[in-house]
């Protein structure tokens, strides 16, 4: 299912999209939550590993070091990366394949996209990355499936939602549905 989540800041989008992951009863899995810059998912990983000051570095992105991406992608592949915080590009190029075997091996719990509203806006030619998001998470669905998987969910957040963009939206993350909105924009 794909559940888009319009409420203002602070009021909970995060906490829809951390939920699953923190809440995730099978050992191993793993949940990802897109964000479009470096600084929101390095800020991400402060407020989680705040909270779960045992778990392993969050945050996946450009700066790290080789050795630091190598660690990232084993713990991926071993079921020791509980949650992700990365961009699109990441996410569609270096994260695609352990995400692929993830879900394949029935540990992808969650796809979550924050600030939503940006697959619109930024999608179409400034950082077309965010379109290939929905054509990567069908070959997902499609991997866990094939394997018999249960579907992970899909979030999508944001403060900002037009009818125009729900429309988008729900091209390209409405299948195989439901398709479910709530939302409590502030005026």
């Amino acid at each position: 299912s794909t559940l888009v989540v319009n409420l203002p800041t602070g009021g909970g989008k995060t906490l829809a999209m951390l939920a699953p992951a923190v809440t995730a009863s099978a050992s191993g899995s793993v949940s990802v939550v897109v964000v479009p810059t470096v600084a929101l998912a390095l800020d991400q990983q402060r407020r989680y590993l705040a909270q779960h000051s045992d778990a392993p570095p969050t945050a996946y992105h450009g700066g790290l070091t080789s050795d630091q991406k190598v660690d990232f992608v084993g713990r991926l592949r071993s079921g020791g990366q509980p949650i992700v915080f990365t961009n699109p590009e990441a996410l569609v190029t270096s994260l695609a394949r352990p995400l692929i075997s993830a879900a394949a091996g029935g540990r992808l719990r969650l796809l979550a996209i924050d600030e939503a509203h940006v697959v619109a806006s930024w999608g179409d030619a400034f950082r077309p990355h965010f379109h290939a998001l929905a054509g990567l998470r069908t070959h997902l669905l499609r991997e866990a499936r094939a394997a018999g998987h249960q579907a992970f969910r899909t979030v999508l957040a944001s403060a900002t939602i037009t009818e125009d963009t729900l429309r988008l939206l729900e091209a390209l993350f409405g299948q195989p549905g439901p398709f479910l909105h709530i939302g409590a924009p502030v005026v």
